[in-house]
């Protein structure tokens, strides 16, 4: 893939989790156009689903989310997720966008420690276009050796100083571009997934692997406040 192809891939990703989370940041009242927003489960849901701590890794997270997104929909793909990172590398939020077939909304997970809710937003509100079953299913899962966000924060430290993005690193943002890169008949590109690490002053692209630059310029600009 052309190192254009894989910038647009990496902005399409950053651009529209910027537009659902405000760059990873709590939404507090304000929800996406169009958007719906669901409570989280009581205590004693009948259905089962097991309480548990607030997340520490990302098969935990995709479980758990995993466990919501099925709920919403049949075959749901992850097409990103962000996790915000407190001063001492602890998780302090996650966020997690699940698609679905022919669905014409994202689902949108939210964790905090003790909270969890979910929106709906609509592809529509954002100028985007629902995804048909068999182009879903070009969309991959998350890596089972994806770095986790402190370690892909360490492995990044040489790229983020090229990139001049000094200070300590406050999000990780993992993402395959969908459905951003989805025209209505095709994916522009092939959906694959990459990561942003990002810090106050900037960040960088970075294969969510290694922490290797994924773009031959890989500085990103800081997501907006």
């Amino acid at each position: 893939m052309a190192a254009t192809a894989r910038g647009r891939v990496i902005a399409a990703g950053a651009a529209v989790a910027a537009l659902l989370a405000g760059g990873c940041q709590p939404a507090g009242d304000a929800s996406p156009a169009g958007s719906e927003t669901v409570p989280a489960a009581a205590p004693d849901d009948p259905r089962g689903r097991p309480r548990t701590d607030f997340p520490a890794t990302l098969a935990e997270l995709s479980r758990l989310g995993g466990m919501t997104a099925a709920e919403w929909q049949e075959d749901p793909r992850l097409a990103d997720a962000a996790v915000e990172l407190a001063p001492d590398g602890a998780w302090a939020s996650a966020r997690l966008t699940y698609l679905a077939a022919d669905a014409d909304r994202f689902l949108t997970l939210r964790m905090e420690p003790g909270s969890t809710s979910q929106q709906r937003p609509t592809l529509g509100g954002l100028g985007l276009t629902a995804v048909g079953g068999e182009a879903l299913e070009a969309v991959p899962p998350l890596p089972e050796d994806a770095l986790e966000p402190v370690d892909l924060a360490a492995a990044a430290a040489a790229v983020l100083e090229r990139c001049g993005a000094s200070g300590p690193v406050t999000a990780v943002l993992y993402a395959t571009g969908a459905p951003a890169i989805w025209d209505g008949q095709s994916w522009t590109v092939d959906p694959q997934w990459r990561a942003t690490v990002a810090t106050g002053s900037g960040g960088a692209a970075v294969d969510p692997r290694t922490g290797a630059a994924a773009l031959d310029d890989p500085c990103l600009e800081p997501l907006p406040e």
